[in-house]
């Protein structure tokens, strides 16, 4: 029964887990500029790290809060549970205070993050039908990021910017172009289309 409960735990926690890693990959782009904004050149990467330390963290939430129900259940008479007459079948009144308390406060956390959700759900909606203060209608965007082992030197970087930018000037179609540290929106200053 022990192992059966632990084994339900852990099944749980890990699901729970493995959701939570894919919310992080969905939104690692908006965690990167949302922490980079507030301290430059902070940025999220889920790799195996951060995949390893979730699935301990799963493992051992599961065997913690596994544990409790586990042990609980090795207390209780089997004999006595099975009777419809015996009034301590599911543990004594203490054990269903207990119970109804962690339930109460599961659905009050419940509500809360529901409520929460439901607000910021409300917010983004409206974030994304406001109007942006400029035509984003054909505008190409790129980001680049350059090898930390190459174009270490503040020229070199400058040349091969001008090279891209003169390069991508050249081909059929482009009205414009320019260089942004950030795209606009993301509260940092950028540097002047070049037509």
């Amino acid at each position: 029964m022990v192992r059966q409960l632990l084994t339900e735990s852990t099944l749980l926690f890990f699901c729970g887990g493995g959701l939570a890693l894919l919310a992080t990959r969905w939104c690692e782009e908006i965690i990167t500029k949302a922490a980079s904004g507030m301290v430059p050149g902070v940025y999220l990467q889920v790799d195996g790290r951060v995949f390893a330390i979730s699935l301990g963290v799963s493992l051992l939430s599961a065997l913690a809060f596994g544990m409790i129900p586990a042990l609980q259940a090795t207390r209780v008479n089997l004999n006595e549970s099975l009777k419809d007459a015996a009034p301590n079948a599911a543990g004594g009144w203490r054990s269903r205070r207990l119970r109804n308390v962690l339930v109460g406060g599961q659905i009050a956390l419940g509500m809360v993050l529901l409520v929460g959700f439901g607000l910021l759900l409300r917010s983004f909606l409206r974030v994304e039908s406001s109007p942006l203060g400029n035509d984003p209608r054909d505008v190409l965007t790129a980001t680049i990021r350059l090898p930390a082992t190459r174009y270490t030197a503040p020229s070199d970087r400058a040349g091969l910017m001008r090279e891209a930018t003169e390069r991508v000037r050249l081909m059929p179609g482009v009205e414009s172009v320019g260089i942004a540290n950030s795209l606009p929106m993301e509260g940092a200053e950028s540097a002047p289309a070049q037509n």
